[in-house]
């Protein structure tokens, strides 16, 4: 028996907190699942970034005097980051699968702008060509993925010295 169980100090047992048990539920769950409940923050923070960014550009916009020859640039200057912030979140969330995660949050924030465009005007038409439109969300994906590929990265530490007899 040790000095610790002799003073009734033997092991502790503490009761599991509710944040425990919610890793523990994450943990638990398949990957495609927990990356879709990341996806749903990522959504909101590109929906947020590009709240931001596109109030900026319609400032920008109406400096100018011809605003409407800046609209097709100013909107793939919100797009594409608000795209990569989104990939960035879910995948940060997530903490594993950054190429899933980028083609989740991407596939999500492109489904919801489809159908908005539908709901809003009846038929999606940007003005551009098919192949255009194609590669302008064929980009949006990758900058989603991108972003994804950058929250991902694990942080670098540097190796502590050990001090021996300290």
């Amino acid at each position: 028996m040790t000095q610790n169980q002799k003073r009734g100090g033997g092991l502790v047992r503490s009761r599991p907190t509710a944040l425990a048990s919610r890793a523990k539920e994450a943990s638990d769950s398949p990957l495609f699942l927990s990356v879709l409940k990341s996806g749903i923050w990522g959504v909101g923070a590109s929906l947020v970034m590009g709240l931001i960014l596109i109030t900026v550009g319609a400032a920008v916009a109406y400096a100018n005097p011809n605003p409407s020859a800046l609209i097709p640039a100013l909107s793939l200057v919100s797009l594409l980051p608000s795209m990569f912030t989104g990939g960035f979140v879910t995948a940060k969330k997530t903490k594993d699968a950054p190429l899933l995660c980028g083609i989740i949050s991407g596939g999500m924030i492109t489904l919801i702008t489809m159908l908005l465009a539908i709901v809003l005007r009846g038929l999606p038409s940007t003005g551009y060509a098919f192949w255009q439109s194609a590669s302008l969300h064929t980009a949006a994906m990758a900058f989603s993925t991108l972003g994804a590929f950058a929250g991902n990265v694990k942080s670098r530490q540097k190796p502590t010295k050990r001090r021996f007899g300290k």
